[in-house]
């Protein structure tokens, strides 16, 4: 059989828009990331080592700094949900998903076995309604966008991934349908997907 690779983009309408966002995120993470550090040294520095009052000396250098520490992991993931795009990329009977944040950094999200998809038909369909509310079924939204742009359309993807139950919502065209195509069982493409 042929190799099939096939790579498509979702990207994201509102990208210019979100950059102010992550960069404000991103500055205030460094900066109270820094701010940490510098409490922690300065704070050691000014503690009298020798004077009855150690213990709290040391929660005056130590917890503001955390607070600080962790107040930076805070704004580095929320600048993480900005400038996001999402790739699809599709290798003989294997697709995978991976999130790019601002163009310069990817997370590998999931990859399955298009064999082994169960479901996939257009988003908001009677299926999809049925196995949304399938128990134990967690729901992957796999694009920024609130509406398909260009030819896309959002489909959904009712599949197992180690043991669990997923449904995978993905903006993609017609073209990545038809080469996943060779590799679905008839029975699970939707009637209503072409």
């Amino acid at each position: 059989m042929r190799e099939i690779f096939y790579e498509e983009t979702a990207s994201n309408t509102r990208y210019d828009a979100q950059k102010p966002a992550y960069m404000i995120f991103r500055g205030l993470a460094y900066l109270t990331i820094t701010l940490s550090i510098v409490w922690i040294i300065v704070g050691f520095f000014t503690i009298d080592f020798a004077s009855s009052s150690l213990v709290i000396n040391l929660i005056f250098a130590i917890v503001p700094a955390i607070v600080l520490f962790g107040c930076g992991v805070l704004f580095l993931n929320l600048s993480d949900n900005y400038c996001v795009e999402y790739d699809y990329v599709l290798l003989n009977d294997k697709l995978s998903f991976s999130k790019v944040i601002c163009n310069n950094r990817r997370v590998n999200i999931s990859e399955i076995e298009v064999g082994k998809i169960e479901k996939i038909g257009l988003y908001e369909n009677k299926n999809y309604e049925r196995y949304k509310s399938t128990p134990d079924v967690k729901i992957k939204i796999l694009t920024a966008n609130k509406t398909p742009i260009n030819d896309k359309k959002f489909i959904y993807i009712y599949t197992t991934v180690n043991a669990q139950k997923y449904i995978f919502i993905l903006e993609t065209t017609a073209k990545l349908l038809k080469n996943m195509s060779i590799y679905l069982n008839r029975y699970a493409i939707d009637e209503d997907l072409f």
